[in-house]
């Protein structure tokens, strides 16, 4: 930790004195709490998300002239810590919501101490983010680049990076709903990836991309009421929620379309190979 802060502020001190001063005020006006806490500060959001690019790159070079790790344990251990981690996130969320008398939306950022086990759990549901960048490195020593699309880089890097944003100002409130939402999905999805590595059959499989883009519909939702209407949670989040769900929904929804082609595809070739036989 010593040597990223040193990085940072041999870093800081070379900025032109204009853009000292926009970092200074990225910085201003944080939550409380969460803005003294580990890994919430810009810089070091920053500087995960480029070690997450380089190690990709650099890994994906390295083993074209290698051949694929199985990793069976410790995918078994990555993906059923995740699903323990996502369940008790998806749970101490809609738990503390509810103790707090959340409505479904308008909910402010409580900075009390009774807002604050809130934002313990909305600082390690972006802590986990990170966490999910190994999905992409297991992907990568399997050697199964073709999961390692744009929409899978794009994905884990803009959500832990709004996600720094959010908890950094505004953890709390209508965040819950996402952060809620999200969790659940991922206990299915990475449910899903610890029974597939132990060749078990997940009947939810099938319908993982739809619940996905439902999820993203829900959020743009709520982003746009927190918009349009008169309530105490920073409008501009939801802004960037609405932006970032359409985005997702755009893509994911192109990758629905595009795997639902391939399938009909498959079966067809199926079929006329048994009319062959």
């Amino acid at each position: 930790m010593e040597y990223v802060n040193l990085l940072e502020n041999v870093t800081k001190s070379s900025l032109p004195l204009t853009y000292q001063g926009y970092w200074n005020n990225i910085l201003a006006g944080g939550n409380r709490y969460t803005k003294h806490w580990p890994v919430t500060n810009p810089f070091h959001a920053i500087l995960l998300c480029v070690a997450y690019l380089v190690i990709l790159a650099v890994g994906m070079q390295v083993m074209k002239n290698r051949k694929k790790f199985e990793l069976t344990w410790f995918s078994l251990l990555h993906n059923g810590f995740l699903v323990l981690l996502s369940s008790y996130m998806c749970y101490e969320t809609i738990h503390q919501a509810l103790i707090n008398n959340y409505t479904l939306f308008g909910n402010g950022v409580d900075e009390s101490e009774k807002g604050l086990p809130m934002a313990r759990v909305l600082w390690l549901f972006y802590i986990s983010k990170p966490i999910e960048f190994i999905d992409t490195f297991i992907m990568m020593l399997k050697k199964n680049n073709r999961q390692i699309s744009f929409l899978h880089v794009y994905h884990h890097i803009a959500t832990f990076l709004i996600w720094w944003g959010v908890t950094y100002y505004a953890p709390g409130g209508d965040t819950y709903f996402s952060a809620a939402q999200n969790t659940f999905v991922h206990v299915l999805m990475y449910s899903y990836y610890f029974l597939a590595t132990l060749k078990f059959p997940a009947p939810w499989k099938y319908y993982l991309t739809q619940i996905q883009m439902l999820q993203f519909a829900l959020n743009f939702v709520q982003g746009a009421y927190v918009t349009y209407y008169d309530t105490p949670y920073p409008k501009l989040w939801a802004q960037v929620l609405m932006v970032y769900m359409v985005s997702l929904l755009i893509l994911f929804g192109n990758f629905y379309i595009k795997n639902k082609n391939s399938s009909r595809r498959t079966a067809e070739e199926d079929i006329k190979k048994k009319k062959l036989m």
